[in-house]
């Protein structure tokens, strides 16, 4: 596990991240990491906690993400992806958490959660990369 939750980090996100292997939760959330997401995260076969929230992040989120098959958690919100979000995160099929930069949710001052397997968690995402404002995809349950 490495969190780093809300340690007022500033900067690009570090690269390295790749050689960690058999890491299973990585926290970057609630720092001011700015720029674009290592592609080479998505060599973490074993995560299942990703959560990049409150940050401010932008550019594309890499592709790379779409084959964490083990991951399980998701939080990407509170940053400003200039592309959105790849379709190839439509690909998870875990459950996980995720909420859009600007959506109604967050403006509230909370986050969208978004569960369920295989379609929900899809259409999720692609709404997400549309840059849609709510979703509510039926068999999603929402907290």
């Amino acid at each position: 596990m490495l969190d780093a939750y809300s340690n007022c980090f500033v900067g690009p996100l570090p690269h390295g991240h790749g050689e960690l292997r058999r890491l299973q939760r990585l926290n970057l959330s609630g720092n001011f990491f700015n720029g674009s997401v290592p592609a080479e995260i998505g060599q973490l076969r074993s995560l299942w906690f990703l959560h990049l929230a409150g940050n401010a992040l932008t550019r594309r989120l890499p592709s790379e993400l779409g084959a964490l098959a083990s991951l399980e958690q998701l939080e990407i919100g509170y940053n400003a992806y200039d592309d959105g979000v790849p379709a190839e995160l439509g690909n998870l099929t875990e459950s996980f958490w995720s909420s859009p930069a600007g959506s109604e949710e967050e403006k509230e001052g909370g986050a969208a959660e978004f569960t369920g397997e295989g379609g929900a968690v899809g259409f999720a995402l692609a709404m997400l990369a549309a840059g849609a404002r709510e979703a509510s995809p039926r068999g999603s349950r929402r907290g």
